[in-house]
C-alpha cells in the first residue's frame, strides 16, 4: 500500500497514510533513509489492529480481517481532524478494510479498494462469497484420514483447484467464514474503484471474471523499487554475493510474518548444507525461537559458503546474477518480484493465499517447484500444519532445481514470463493514468 502510494504521488497526488501505532514506528525505524528520499507522505498511526504478540496470526485470513475491523472506531474518530487541515477527496483502503465503504459514505467520500495479492486468490474469495449468499454454510473437508483431497471445478477464471490450493476460509468443520465472505464481496463490488496487483500476462483469466462492470486497474510491478519494510536491511549481503558464482546461491527468506517451527529449521539448514549450494538465509530478527542457525551450519557453510543476516534488500537481491533460487513462502510480493526478475522458486506455503499462489507458480506457470513433496502432506499441512520435511527431501528438491534437467526447464520458463513482464512494464503507466484521469473526472486528487 505504501509503495503505490509512492508511485502515485509524481502524478499528482498526496496522501495521509494511516497505520497501527506498532507497524508505524517499526517502519520509520527501519526505512528512515528510504523514507527521507522518497515522496512525503504524511505518516500517522491508531491504536488497535493487531497486538505485537499476535502478529504470526495476521498472516491468516481470520486473523487479518479481525486486526482491520478493530482499527475502526479510531480512524473514524481521526477522519475530521484530516480533513480540518486538508481537504480529503478519497479514501483508498485495502479490501480487508472493508468498512472502510461505510465509513467513506459517511463523510460523503467516495472508496477506492486496494486488493495487493493475487487475481485468483481474490475469485477464490468471491467463488465462496457467492456460495454463502446462496445458502451454503459448510464445504466438504473429507479426506483428513486417506489423504484424498476434493477438488473444486467451478471457480470462474481458474482451472480446477485442489481443496489444498485455495486460501481456507473455514473452520475445522468445514464452516464458512460468512462475515468475512459477506465483507469481502462488499469491498469488490461496492468500491468506486478497484485497484488490483497484478497484470493480465499473468493472470488474465482470473482477472477477467470479475467486477467486468465496475472501473478496474491492474498494478502489477509497475516500478522495479525497493518498498519500505518493516525490519532495518543489511546490504552488506549484496558484497558477499558479488564473490559468489553466477546463479549459484540459494536465497532463503520466509517473508515478514510467515514461520516455521524450531526442528523444521534445522532440517532446512541439514538439507541445503548437504546440497553443497551456497546459500543467502534471511533470519528475521523478531523470531522469537531458540533456534541458532549458525549452530546447525558447519565452519564451511558459516564461512565463504554460506551467510545469515536479519533481513536483506530483497529485490536487489532477486535481481543479483549469483542468485540461482529462491526458497520462498510464495507471498504474492516475493513470487511478482522472483518472476519479474528470472528467478525459479523452490515454493513453501504454509497458509491462506499464499497455498494459491504456490499452485500458479508450479503448476500453471511451471517456474517454480513444491518443497512439500506429496498430496497427503500437503493436505496435512492444510490441516494442522504439522508436516516436518526432512532433509534428505529438502537436498533433493534444491539439487532437482540446481542441477537436473528439470531445473533447466524451469529456469527457461521463468526467464521467458521475465521477458513477458519487461514487455508489460510500458503497459502499466496507462493503467496508472487511467485512475488518475477517473479520479480527475470526479475531482478527486488527493486522500
Amino acid at each position: 500500500m505504501l509503495q503505490l502510494c509512492h508511485q502515485l504521488v509524481p502524478l499528482g497526488f498526496t496522501f495521509t497514510f494511516v497505520n497501527t501505532h506498532h507497524n508505524h514506528q517499526r517502519l520509520l525505524q527501519s526505512a528512515f533513509n528510504l523514507m527521507r528520499t522518497c515522496h512525503p507522505i504524511r505518516m500517522i498511526f491508531v491504536e488497535g489492529g493487531c497486538p505485537p504478540e499476535h502478529h504470526a496470526h495476521s498472516s491468516t485470513i481470520k486473523g487479518a480481517f479481525g486486526a482491520a475491523q478493530n482499527m475502526r472506531e479510531q480512524v473514524e474518530q481521526l477522519l475530521p481532524s484530516i480533513m480540518e487541515d486538508k481537504p480529503v477527496d478519497f479514501i483508498l483502503a485495502d479490501i480487508l478494510f472493508s468498512w472502510a465503504s461505510i465509513t467513506a459514505n459517511n463523510f460523503g467520500l467516495p472508496w477506492v479498494c486496494f486488493w495487493s495479492a493475487s487475481a485468483a486468490t481474490c475469485a477464490c474469495f468471491l467463488h465462496y462469497a457467492e456460495l454463502s449468499q446462496q445458502g451454503t454454510t459448510h464445504i466438504s473437508i473429507a479426506g483428513k484420514q486417506d489423504g484424498e483431497v476434493p477438488v473444486i471445478e467451478n471457480i470462474p477464471g481458474l482451472p480446477p483447484t485442489s481443496l489444498n490450493d485455495v486460501p481456507k476460509v473455514w473452520d475445522e468443520a468445514g464452516k464458512l467464514s460468512v462475515e468475512f465472505l459477506k465483507s469481502f464481496n462488499l469491498a469488490v463490488h461496492q468500491a468506486s474503484f478497484l485497484l488490483i496487483n497484478t497484470f493480465s500476462e499473468l493472470e488474465g483469466q482470473a482477472d477477467a471474471n470479475y467486477r467486468p462492470d465496475k472501473s478496474k486497474e491492474e498494478l502489477g510491478e509497475q516500478e522495479l523499487v525497493s518498498r519500505p519494510n518493516l525490519f532495518r536491511e543489511d546490504k552488506t549481503c549484496l558484497e558477499w554475493l558479488d564473490k559468489q558464482a553466477s546463479s549459484s546461491v540459494l536465497f532463503i527468506s520466509f517473508g515478514s510474518i510467515s514461520a516455521r517451527t524450531e526442528l523444521q529449521l534445522e532440517e532446512l539448514a541439514r538439507g541445503v548444507e548437504a546440497s553443497g549450494c551456497p546459500l543467502l538465509w534471511v533470519r528475521r530478527p523478531d523470531n522469537s525461537l531458540d533456534f541458532t542457525l549458525g549452530q546447525q551450519l558447519s565452519d564451511a557453510h558459516q564461512h565463504g559458503n554460506g551467510l545469515i543476516v536479519p533481513w536483506a534488500p530483497q529485490l536487489e537481491v532477486l535481481s543479483h546474477p549469483a542468485i540461482g533460487c529462491f526458497v520462498t513462502h510464495c507471498g504474492w510480493n516475493s513470487v511478482l518480484e522472483s518472476v519479474t526478475l528470472g528467478v525459479p522458486m523452490l515454493c513453501w506455503a504454509d497458509m491462506g493465499k499464499r497455498m494459491c499462489n504456490q499452485r500458479f507458480v508450479v503448476q500453471v506457470w511451471k517456474c517454480g517447484l513444491d518443497m512439500v513433496p506429496n498430496t497427503k502432506a500437503r493436505y496435512k499441512q492444510l490441516i494442522d500444519n504439522a508436516v516436518l520435511i526432512v532433509r534428505d527431501d529438502i537436498e533433493k528438491s534444491i539439487r532437482c532445481l540446481m542441477e537436473e534437467e528439470k531445473g533447466a526447464s524451469i529456469r527457461t520458463r521463468v526467464a521467458k514470463l521475465r521477458d513477458v513482464a519487461i514487455s508489460t512494464f510500458r503497459s502499466f503507466d496507462l493503467h496508472f493514468h487511467h485512475f488518475v484521469q477517473a479520479m480527475q473526472h470526479s475531482g478527486l486528487h488527493s486522500k
